[in-house]
């Protein structure tokens, strides 16, 4: 057997041995995905939304297939993206967006791929709380305050103006008189 029929071992790049120390001598595009865990904390219900964005960079050295995403959200935290269809040059990006709008309380989740169906995929979660607001709950009947902090005008002077109620009629310990307890009865107090 002569040596140009022998098949040769496949070393380095030809191989898909990375070198180590970042660099990668694979040919091709590399995708990454920053920040892969977003949190966007506790937001009140009825607050304004907040968001954030994940990158999706290629890293390699070649330009990407066409990007695809799968966002599983729901109605209050929302994943979105102009990554669909894409082709990333190397050094190019990509976002997803993530929105959160509180409309309950509790813990909110959702999670994310995006890949060009060569390199591995860029994978990705995201988590938001719904809360009560701090004017919500059994003290909502407090009155509003101005930003002095004093009530809003008239509800302490209309509160002053409203008689007291007699719980209990008040009671005579005097003797009744021939038409003392008559009158007693009469006017509630017997």
């Amino acid at each position: 057997m002569d040596a140009a029929a022998t098949p040769q071992p496949k070393v380095g790049a030809e191989a898909g041995v990375s070198l180590g120390g970042g660099f990668d001598a694979t040919q091709g595009a590399r995708l990454t995905g920053t920040p892969s865990d977003v949190d966007l904390g506790t937001l009140s219900i009825g607050q304004a939304p907040r968001s954030a964005a994940v990158v999706i960079m290629n890293i390699g050295n070649a330009e990407s297939g066409a990007l695809t995403a799968t966002l599983q959200s729901g109605p209050e935290l929302r994943l979105t993206t102009n990554c669909m269809g894409r082709r990333l040059r190397s050094g190019e990006t990509c976002v997803v967006t993530v929105e959160f709008e509180a409309a309950s309380v509790g813990l909110k989740m959702a999670s994310g791929m995006v890949s060009d169906g060569a390199s591995a995929p860029v994978t990705f979660t995201a988590r938001a709380t719904g809360r009560l607001g701090a004017d919500a709950g059994p003290d909502v009947a407090r009155p509003p305050s101005d930003a002095a902090g004093a009530e809003t005008a008239g509800l302490r002077d209309a509160a002053a103006e409203t008689p007291a109620r007699d719980v209990a009629a008040p009671v005579d310990a005097s003797p009744p008189d021939a038409g003392g307890a008559a009158d007693a009865a009469a006017d509630g107090r017997g």
